[in-house]
């Protein structure tokens, strides 16, 4: 059943310790336990097992029951690494059309295994995650470099604040199919048009977008902080990952550590809440066509 292998896909947050270590970098053993899940499940995950050895994964995860899915068995599991990191990918033997991703990562001093699984039939789109969080350990330093360090666009913008206190700004706005967008900057890498929409709460990212951003790097697994569910204007809630936004750069302006969300595949980029209000005021001028942030 489909259900067995999704019961584990929340978002989860752990904390654990190299239980042994390879006499080198190609063989490591680590044994993580989780603190938080982003759900609530009957049998939930208690540990999870990483063995390494040259290009062979050995993964577990165990349940509160001490029941155990070995991810070898469950996906047609195949090492990826290159460069220092250490990752594998592979395709649900059960249903083709999901794949997942997992590698082990050093991110500010930390070592980190995550797991994000991937649907074919909606795109692309990310359909869950799995993190924990491992001590370190210097044998295993060779690993690879923290994301933030591969990328330096990731890293936090000292100059990087709130717009309280600085001059207003205009914006110009293009208009998109009768909606007006604004070019916005995501953690200094790429430049998306975002729809202005003060009715959703948090910055919006369609799935299938999320997932290409994934990719690149320009977010990684580890801005992913939970779970919320959201109310759609009709009173339906959905449920949704949040996820940190490093910066945002709209104009000359850049606001750090913005939340955001994860919308249905095919939505649109909105700039919500989130962002807004961390500005004293803004308007649109029509006739101007600009956004104007103060």
């Amino acid at each position: 059943m489909i259900g067995a292998y999704f019961s584990h896909f929340a978002i989860v947050f752990g904390l654990g310790l190299i239980m042994t270590i390879g006499a080198s970098a190609d063989e490591l053993s680590l044994k993580c336990t989780p603190l938080f899940t982003g759900a609530v499940f009957k049998d939930p995950v208690i540990e999870i097992d990483v063995s390494v050895s040259g290009v062979n994964w050995h993964v577990v995860h165990i349940t509160q029951s001490g029941a155990q899915y070995w991810r070898e068995r469950q996906y047609m599991l195949r090492d990826n690494s290159s460069g220092g990191a250490r990752t594998w990918d592979g395709t649900l033997i059960s249903h083709p059309n999901l794949s997942m991703v997992g590698g082990i990562h050093v991110e500010n001093g930390k070592i980190e295994y995550n797991e994000i699984i991937y649907d074919a039939k909606r795109g692309g789109a990310i359909a869950g995650m799995v993190r924990s969080v491992c001590a370190v350990n210097s044998a295993i330093a060779s690993i690879g470099a923290p994301s933030s360090q591969a990328n330096p666009a990731l890293q936090a913008n000292p100059a990087a604040t709130d717009s309280t206190s600085q001059p207003a700004i205009a914006v110009p706005m293009e208009l998109n199919g009768g909606t007006f967008t604004v070019p916005v900057q995501i953690n200094g890498a790429i430049t998306l048009k975002f729809m202005i929409d003060s009715g959703a709460s948090d910055v919006a990212i369609p799935a299938d977008v999320a997932s290409t951003l994934l990719r690149t790097g320009t977010i990684t697994s580890e801005d992913f902080i939970g779970n919320q569910q959201y109310t759609l204007a009709d009173g339906h809630t959905i449920p949704s990952m949040t996820f940190r936004i490093r910066s945002l750069k709209i104009g000359d302006r850049i606001i750090s550590d913005v939340k955001g969300s994860i919308s249905p595949t095919a939505g649109n980029l909105l700039l919500g809440e989130s962002f807004l209000r961390r500005f004293r005021s803004w308007t649109m001028d029509n006739e101007k066509q600009s956004l104007i942030l103060n």
